[in-house]
């Protein structure tokens, strides 16, 4: 386990040695990393559109489940809860929503207003808005 965490290690050092050392290899390695949407439309957002769409809805289906395992696998399982199932679900779910936001942000930064706009303007504006929404629905359930 340490040998490949050694080897992992010199690799990406080695990596990061050589685009840096060469302007070209690191702006092509950058915009790999990153992703780029240059030279692409709108278009590409709406064939994974429906994606996102079935991410949102399997991550609010599973709230329920995930709420049933912060109180302890036992008492998941004893709610009647599939942990294996909602474990994977949300896993899922979550990480077609987070490719969905970096898209989002790249998206944003193609606007000639936007340009080289920071990540985290664009996150604390759609996730501020969502957490607020979150917040209130909770407050009139009278959780908080």
């Amino acid at each position: 386990m340490l040998a490949r965490a050694v080897v992992s290690a010199v690799l990406t050092a080695y990596v990061q040695a050589v685009s840096l050392s060469v302007p070209e290899v690191f702006d092509s390695y950058r915009y790999w990393v990153v992703g780029s949407l240059a030279g692409r439309d709108f278009g590409v957002a709406l064939t994974v559109l429906p994606v996102i769409a079935a991410a949102v809805v399997a991550a609010h289906l599973t709230a329920g489940g995930l709420n049933a395992l912060a109180l302890g696998e036992e008492a998941a399982l004893s709610t009647g809860a599939n942990t294996a199932a909602v474990r994977a679900t949300a896993l899922v779910a979550s990480t077609v929503l987070a490719a969905a936001a970096a898209a989002a942000d790249l998206a944003v930064q193609r606007f000639p207003a936007a340009d080289g706009l920071p990540v985290g303007i664009v996150t604390m504006a759609l996730g501020g808005v969502y957490l607020g929404c979150l917040l209130i629905r909770q407050r009139r359930r009278g959780v908080l």
